[in-house]
C-alpha cells in the first residue's frame, strides 16, 4: 500500500478526531507517540482486558500491526476482540499511531466466557472480571466496525478506501503466507495443546440421524452429546468464521437429507434459504440458534417422506411436481420423465397416495398458495395466476374445496391465531 499523508497540522487535530470518534461510538481510542507511549486516550472503566497483565506489552503488540510494510491494520485477538490501528504522518514526519478498540462482533455470554477459560487454561479467579469486561465492550457488527474504520481513515487522510479492499486486507492480518512450514507449525501447536476438530464419530452419527429422518433420536443425541473439539478457523473475523463454518456444514446436512430421500432441488433450495439467513445474521448467538432450526427442519422433512413409505417411482413423481409446480404439468410429462407408462403411473400413484396425480397437483398448489398468503406480501392475483389458476373464481373454488374455507377467510383465521 502506498504511504498516505494526512491533512492534519497538529496533535490537537488528532485529539479532536479521536474525541469525536469516541463520542460517536463509545469505542476506546488511543494515540501513541513515536516511542509507543500513550500520549492521550478516550476510554471507559473496564476497557482493559484483565487477562492482559502487562498493559504496555499488549499495546505494543497491537500497534505493531502497523509494521514497516503496513500503514494500517486490523486484528482480531484470540479473545474475540477487534482492533484497528493506523500510523499518523504530519508534515511528512511519523508522529505516532492511533489504536481503536476493542469491539466484539457479537455478544459474549457467560457460557462462552467459560469456554474461553477452558480453552486457554485461564485461572478461574479471572471469570468475574472477564464477565465485567465483556459486559462493557461495545458490540458492533464487524461490517459496521469496518465502516467506522473507513470513516476514521477519511478523517485522517481524506482517503476513500474501497470497502471490499479493507475487508480483504483485514483477513490477511497476522497470517503468514510466506512461511511454507506455517501449516506444519500450526498442526504441531494443536497437537501440543491437545486442540482438535470435532470428532468424526459425532459428525457421522449426526448426519445419520438426518438421513434416517430420526427426529427423536436426534433430539436425544444433541441433549446428551457436545460437539467437542474446535469447529475450525475459516476466517480471522469470529462472526465471518462462524458463517463460513455454517455454510460448509449445511452442505453436508443437505446431502445427508438427499440420501434420505429429500428432493434434490428442495434440499438445495433450503440450503440457499438458510445461508441467506446466516449472511443477514449479525451475532454468533443468532447463528447458533439457526443451527438447531436447520437440523430439525431437514430431519423432519426426511421423516415425513420415510413415514409415507412410498415406492421410488411415486417419490420421483412427487418430486417432479414440486420442481415444476409453477409450470403446466401433465401425467404424460411426468411419465415420460420417469420412462414409465402413463396409465401404470396413474394407477400406482392412486393406489399408494389415495388421490390421483391431478388432484395431488392441485393440492400442492393450494399448499403453496397458503404459504404465500401467510407471508402477507402478495395479493391473491399475484398468488393464483403464477400457479396456473384461470381466474380468482377458479382459485377460490379450488381453495375452498381443499381447505373448507376461502382464501380471505384463511388469511383472517391465520392472522387471528397468530396474534394469540
Amino acid at each position: 500500500m502506498v504511504a498516505l499523508r494526512s491533512n492534519l497540522s497538529s496533535i490537537d487535530d488528532i485529539r479532536y478526531i479521536c474525541r469525536k470518534i469516541f463520542g460517536l461510538s463509545n469505542i476506546p481510542i488511543y494515540f501513541f507517540d513515536v516511542n509507543g507511549e500513550v500520549l492521550f486516550e478516550y476510554s471507559y472503566e473496564h476497557s482493559q482486558n484483565p487477562l492482559y497483565t502487562d498493559k504496555h506489552q499488549i499495546f505494543s503488540e497491537l500497534i505493531n500491526i502497523c509494521n514497516s510494510d503496513k500503514f494500517f491494520g486490523l486484528k482480531t485477538t484470540k479473545y474475540l476482540e477487534n482492533f484497528f490501528c493506523s500510523k499518523i504522518i504530519i508534515n511528512d514526519v511519523f508522529t505516532g499511531t492511533i489504536l481503536i478498540g476493542p469491539t466484539l462482533s457479537s455478544e459474549i455470554d457467560e457460557k462462552s466466557i467459560s469456554n474461553l477459560i477452558k480453552e486457554f487454561d485461564i485461572q478461574h479467579k479471572f471469570k468475574k472480571s472477564l464477565v465485567e469486561y465483556y459486559n462493557h465492550v461495545v458490540i458492533m457488527d464487524y461490517t459496521a466496525f469496518l465502516e467506522l474504520v473507513s470513516l476514521l481513515l477519511y478523517q485522517l487522510y481524506n482517503y476513500k478506501l474501497d470497502f471490499e479492499d479493507l475487508q480483504n486486507y483485514s483477513e490477511l492480518i497476522n497470517v503468514n503466507y510466506e512461511n511454507k512450514n506455517s501449516f506444519d507449525i500450526s498442526q504441531s501447536k494443536k497437537r501440543r495443546d491437545s486442540v482438535y476438530h470435532h470428532s468424526q464419530g459425532f459428525e457421522v452419527q449426526l448426519l445419520n440421524y438426518i438421513k434416517e429422518g430420526n427426529v427423536e433420536e436426534l433430539k436425544e443425541f444433541l441433549m446428551s452429546n457436545s460437539v467437542g473439539g474446535e469447529k475450525g478457523v475459516h476466517s480471522k473475523n469470529p462472526l465471518r468464521n462462524e458463517k463460513n463454518i455454517f455454510i460448509s456444514f449445511i452442505s453436508l446436512i443437505s446431502h445427508a437429507a438427499i440420501e434420505g430421500g429429500l428432493d434434490w432441488e428442495l434440499a438445495l433450495s433450503l440450503s440457499d434459504f438458510y445461508i441467506q439467513a446466516i449472511e443477514e445474521c449479525n451475532t454468533i448467538v443468532g447463528i447458533n440458534e439457526i443451527y438447531g432450526k436447520v437440523l430439525f427442519d431437514y430431519t423432519e422433512r426426511v421423516h415425513k417422506i420415510r413415514s409415507e413409505n412410498y415406492s421410488i417411482n411415486v417419490v420421483k413423481c412427487k418430486n417432479y411436481v414440486f420442481e415444476h409446480l409453477y409450470e403446466k404439468i401433465t401425467v404424460s410429462q411426468i411419465a415420460d420423465h420417469l420412462s414409465m407408462n402413463a396409465n401404470y403411473l396413474s394407477h400406482l400413484f392412486k393406489k399408494e397416495v389415495g388421490i390421483s396425480i391431478s388432484e395431488y397437483i392441485q393440492k400442492e398448489r393450494i399448499e403453496e398458495a397458503k404459504k404465500l398468503i401467510r407471508t402477507g406480501e402478495k395479493s391473491l392475483a399475484d398468488i393464483y395466476a403464477p400457479l396456473g389458476f384461470i381466474d380468482q373464481s377458479h382459485f377460490t373454488k379450488t381453495f375452498k374445496k381443499i381447505t373448507g374455507i376461502n382464501p380471505k377467510e384463511y388469511k383472517l383465521l391465520y392472522q387471528s391465531n397468530n396474534k394469540k
